[in-house]
């Protein structure tokens, strides 16, 4: 009989591979990330009066209000390391909606770079497991980039 932690740790693997397989079949293609880049640079250059940083630290607000001062990622005090941390990134398709929005120290939000939001709850699971294990010691448990594969 298979014990319940073993049918978890199997369905576990099997939604990683699965996830996996998504991932590779839907990666966005090199003409799309430029064209992605190629638009953010436009409309960064769109942008004199700086309402995209208004929108931002708005956006920073409700986050905060929403999820409180901890990292999504780990799960510790932001301490005023803050940024915003895109779940789905905008690469892959995701959004500035607020249910597309965490709020992550820098560390964490590098290392996460442009991983699906499946892969960065797999992260966030890890650092989150980390951080109890340590009892919160100071800073990121980890501040290397996750495997982008």
């Amino acid at each position: 009989m298979i014990s319940l932690e073993d049918d978890i740790a199997q369905s576990m693997e099997r939604a990683l591979l699965f996830n996996a397989f998504l991932d590779d079949l839907f990666k966005p293609t090199e003409a799309e990330l430029w064209l992605e880049r190629a638009a953010a640079d436009l409309a960064r250059q769109r942008d004199p009066d700086g309402a995209k940083r208004k929108h931002r630290d708005q956006a920073v607000i409700e986050v905060m209000e929403r999820d409180g001062n901890n990292c999504w990622f780990c799960a510790k005090p932001l301490n005023g390391d803050v940024s915003l941390e895109h779940l789905q990134p905008l690469a892959l398709g995701g959004t500035w909606k607020l249910d597309n929005l965490a709020l992550a120290h820098g560390g964490c939000n590098k290392a996460a770079g442009h991983l699906s939001r499946f892969k960065k709850e797999a992260l966030r699971e890890q650092r989150q497991s980390e951080f109890r294990n340590t009892q919160g010691s100071a800073g990121c448990a980890k501040n290397e980039p996750a495997d982008n594969k």
